[in-house]
């Protein structure tokens, strides 16, 4: 069971979280993100961020729009980061297709 004391740092943590979220635009890592809530005296990890960011408690603290905006700014993120991640490896691997056409891994220059 959690402790009152618990439950009011979990809160301060959640709100200090959104804080930063927004501060940044939502264009953010969680790992930077879990960072910069660190600075503020709460011990946390991105794992962590995630979590305050997408579990049930933060919705006691904004609406469902607010909700749903957040998680969609967090999807973009993950998008981005996956095709930047795309143009690296394309510039640093060779992409090997069979005679089909059908992708069959790739080579390190």
């Amino acid at each position: 069971m959690i402790s009152r004391e618990q439950k009011i740092k979990i809160e301060e943590r959640i709100l200090i979280t959104l804080k930063l979220f927004y501060e940044n635009e939502g264009k953010i890592s969680d790992e930077y993100l879990a960072r910069l809530v660190s600075m503020e005296g709460f011990v946390t990890s991105s794992s962590t961020v995630g979590r305050d960011l997408t579990g049930k408690r933060i919705k006691d603290y904004i609406s469902q729009e607010e909700y749903e905006k957040i998680q969609e700014m967090r999807k973009q993120n993950k998008m981005d980061g996956n095709i930047k991640g795309g143009k690296k490896s394309s510039t640093i691997n060779i992409i090997c297709k069979d005679e089909n056409g059908h992708f069959n891994g790739c080579k390190k220059r």
